[in-house]
C-alpha cells in the first residue's frame, strides 16, 4: 500500500511537469518479506514499461498498457523475488 501512495504522489509530480522522459523507479518485491514478486502501479493513459533485476542484468521484461484518458492500476509480475528497475515511458496523457 505505502508502495502504491509514494509512486502515485509521484507520478501526479510527473503529470504536473509534464514529463515526456521515462519515470524511473527502484522496487523491492519482498519488503514485508512475504515472498511477493508483484507490485502494483496507479497509471493514467498509455505506456510501455521495462523491468531488470538489480544484481542481474539477464532477468528482464517489458510490457504495456493502459488507454487513452482512463485512471487504472498495472500489476507487474516479475520472475523472482528481489529488487528490480522499472522504466516507465508515456505514449499518451500518462
Amino acid at each position: 500500500m505505502k508502495k502504491t501512495i509514494l509512486f502515485g504522489l509521484l507520478l501526479i509530480f510527473a503529470i504536473l511537469l509534464k514529463a515526456e522522459s521515462p519515470i524511473i523507479t527502484k522496487w523491492n518485491t519482498n519488503i514485508n518479506n512475504d515472498g511477493s514478486t508483484q507490485i502494483m502501479i496507479p497509471v493514467f493513459g498509455s505506456y510501455n514499461y521495462t523491468y531488470t533485476k538489480v544484481g542481474d542484468a539477464s532477468i528482464m521484461g517489458n510490457g504495456n498498457g493502459g488507454s487513452l484518458g482512463t485512471f487504472t492500476s498495472k500489476i507487474i509480475t516479475f520472475p523472482s523475488v528481489g529488487e528490480y528497475i522499472v522504466k516507465i515511458s508515456p505514449i499518451a496523457m500518462f
